[in-house]
């Protein structure tokens, strides 16, 4: 769910998260729809079930990880593309907080959020060097 103003958020959010769209497409194979606003868009079934696909491979150890992770970015692309390595952790957490980051550069930053902010990056930090241990 996307923003359709203003014009500098709405293309932020396009070199976000535009590619990691394209990489859920063709990694996992579910091309997702984008909308705007707060009106549900449904996804294509082909695209649940190839996600449901790449989810069936975790065990329980990376799962508990994958679900740390989708919970503190608010996307299961994000947390899929941490666990395959194509974001580290400060990538998928700018990612996620794209839409804070904006508003706290207008409005600036508040120092409860701030702290918020960081613990969530280093719960997210400290679940992905759990999956890296594993693969150890």
């Amino acid at each position: 769910y996307r923003a359709d103003d203003p014009p500098e958020l709405v293309a932020r959010q396009a070199r976000a998260w535009d590619p990691l769209l394209d990489w859920a497409a063709e990694t996992c194979g579910a091309r997702l729809k984008v909308g705007s606003g707060i009106k549900h868009v449904p996804q294509p079934a082909e695209a649940i079930a190839n996600l449901q696909k790449a989810i069936a491979r975790f065990d329980d150890f990376e799962l508990a990880a994958l679900h740390t992770v989708t919970t503190i970015t608010g996307s299961l692309i994000l947390a899929l593309a941490l666990t395959e390595e194509e974001l580290n952790p400060g990538e998928a957490f700018a990612a996620a907080t794209l839409d804070e980051t904006f508003q706290a550069e207008k409005w600036g930053r508040d120092a409860e959020a701030e702290k918020r902010r960081q613990n969530l990056l280093s719960d997210l930090t400290a679940a992905e060097r759990f999956l890296r241990l594993l693969e150890a």
